[in-house]
This record gives C-alpha cells, structure tokens and sequence, in this order.
C-alpha cells in the first residue's frame, strides 16, 4: 500500500475549521464536533466514535495505515484509501452496516425499491447530514455503475480530475472503478478534464469518499468512475467559465448514453453542500434560493447568485455539470427535491455556525 504524507495544520485551525469547506477558512466553526463539512481534528468524532484514531479518521499514523488484515484492496499500490471512516461513517464493516440500515430505515417507505437516473446529496459526516443523504436513498436501488461528480475542498491536483488510479477503499469493501469509461471521458475532454490522482488522495477529498458508505451498502457489487472540480471561488471562475462546465455536461450525458444504449444502467450523482458557517436563518434563506434554481435546472441564475451575493455553496461547478448533463438526457428538473441543515442533527455548535445540505432525485 502507498504510503502518503499529509500536510498537519496547527490544532487550532482544525478544530476551527471543522465545520468548513476549505481548511484555510475557518470561519465561526468553533464548538463544532468535527464533521459538519471540511478538516476535523480528530478529537471530535462525526458519528458518535472518540475520534482517536487522529486527523485522518481511521488511521493512527497518517503515513502509515493500521489496516484491518482482511481489508480487499489493501495490499493494491494504486488503490485509494479512505481519510474519514473513524470519523465521519464508522470504521468497523458491521458497525458500518448497522449503521447505514439505521439511517436508511428511518425513510423506507412501503413501495418497491426504484431505480433513479440520477441524485444529489451532500457530504459531511454521517452525524451532521446523514438524516439528510439517506432521505436520498433509503428508497431507491443504484444500478452496478456509478459517476461521481463532486467538489475538491482545496486546491490540490488538478482543477478538474478524473480518479485513473485503482479501487476505493472503504472498511471491508474495495470499490472498482472502470478504465474503460476514464479513457472514454479523457479522449472526449482532452483540454477540460485530466487523469489525476492527487486531487483525491487528502482528506478535503472528501465529498466524493462520502458517497460511498451509503451507495454500497445499497450495492455491494457496484463500480465507481470518480470526477472532481475545485470549489466555487470566485477567483476560480475565470479557470471554469460556464462554458467548460457546460462542455463537461454535455460529455457526462453522451458518455450516459452511450452505456445505456448498450444495455448499462448508470447512476448519475452530484455532491454539494449549501451554504456555510451561518446562522440558521440565514441558511435557510439561502438555500431556499440555491435549491429553487437547482431544482429547476437554472445553472444561470445559481450562478449569478453565488457570485453576486458570496453565497458559500462548495460544489457549484459540480452542480452546473451535474445540471446540464440532465437537461442534454432530456430532464427539465428534480422529481423530488428537500433541504436539511446541520443544525437539525447537531446541537453543540448551536443554530449560529450552520451547514445548508440539499437532497434530490430524478427517476428514469
């Protein structure tokens, strides 16, 4: 297994910044418990554990993994490792389980599973946002393949990446990706997209590692292509105008569709989280007007408000590929759309520090 050294910041700006996206803002996270969104110290656990196993969740040496024997994929050089299990969804496989089936039963309703073409879901711990993501999936069945588009906390590897290296990891599970569909994708962005795999390998990674306690726990068997984008500060924009975002969609729905004429089912997810570090009032107003322009496909005026007004969702630019990779496939719209925020799990970080968290699902 690759060894890998992560960058520790002072224990202060952890712990400050644990309610954030970005490790650098910190923002009035103090008080939080380390997994609302963004960098945890590793004192505050996200799911209910001590959170001993130090900054990375799950490990006691970051440069050194403490494996359990029979983890799959451990012993594969390009396999990525998960940085939050011990953190933000448990560490121990059963416990994994018993917890997902919790957080799922909790919305199973009595209608036969379904089969969506795509959702969204948020990425914090499963402690802050999981009411929230398995709202999302308590009631549908993900087919065996899976793209992921999802935001990158920080600006490490490429501005946009797709995951080329081997499995993802996560406690009893190695997920597989699918060569064949990255090269597709790399042959059809040559100048928008890009091989990486340092984008992936760090802890603010993170929106993309979250997706998957919840979707194997509903598909053990499923196969995974990764794909992530920096976060949507302004200074990024001019490196991601609207048109490369559109560009990426519309590439996303042709490579969808070219799978599903050949008889493949694809899920489609897109991770964002809402607004950041505010007041619950606020939030919710916000996200009022995030969800409504998401909901409704409008890639132009979520845009126009995030810029004009500083709102502080992360995954924008996912959201806009995400978007426009539906409306090419034919859809006008989410089917079923929710907000929650993590004032709604969380009480110690109080209702003034609050993470906005959206839900949506389009059906086939």
């Amino acid at each position: 297994m690759r060894k890998r050294t992560l960058k520790l910041v002072g224990a202060s700006l952890l712990i400050a910044s644990a309610l954030g996206c970005e490790g650098d803002d910190a923002g009035a996270a103090s008080g939080a418990d380390g997994q609302v969104d963004g960098q945890t110290d590793g004192s505050a656990a996200a799911d209910g554990t001590d959170g001993a196993d130090g900054v990375d969740g799950g490990y006691k040496d970051p440069t050194l993994p403490d494996w359990p024997t029979d983890q799959p994929g451990a012993d594969d050089p390009e396999a990525r490792q998960w940085f939050r299990a011990g953190a933000w969804y448990k560490l121990d496989p059963d416990e994994l389980d018993d917890q997902m089936v919790a957080l799922f039963g909790k919305h199973r309703d009595d209608k036969p599973l379904a089969r969506p073409q795509a959702i969204i879901t948020p990425h914090a711990g499963s402690k802050a946002c999981g009411d929230t993501v398995a709202k999302v999936w308590a009631n549908i069945s993900p087919p065996d393949l899976v793209i992921v588009l999802a935001p990158n906390h920080i600006k490490v590897g490429k501005t946009a990446a797709i995951w080329n290296g081997g499995p993802w990891l996560i406690p009893g599970l190695a997920v597989p990706t699918r060569r064949d569909i990255i090269d597709r994708f790399l042959e059809l962005l040559p100048e928008d997209l890009e091989g990486d795999q340092e984008a992936f390998e760090h802890q603010n990674a993170h929106p993309s590692e979250m997706q998957l306690p919840y979707l194997t726990r509903k598909n053990p068997n499923v196969e995974v292509v990764f794909i992530s984008f920096f976060d949507n500060e302004k200074e990024e924009y001019p490196e991601f105008p609207v048109e490369r975002a559109e560009r990426v969609g519309k590439v996303v729905a042709q490579i969808v569709t070219e799978l599903q004429d050949a008889g493949e089912e694809v899920l489609v997810i897109g991770s964002t989280d809402l607004s950041h570090y505010e007041p619950t009032a606020d939030v919710e107003a916000k996200d009022e007007v995030m969800m409504d322009a998401i909901t409704r496909f409008d890639t132009v005026t979520l845009r126009q408000e995030v810029v004009d007004n500083n709102f502080t969702i992360c995954g924008e630019i996912a959201m806009e590929v995400f978007i426009t990779a539906m409306k090419e496939l034919g859809y006008t719209g989410l089917d079923v759309s929710f907000r929650g925020n993590s004032a709604h799990m969380i009480q110690e970080g109080g209702k003034d520090s609050v993470v906005g968290y959206p839900g949506g699902i389009i059906w086939r």
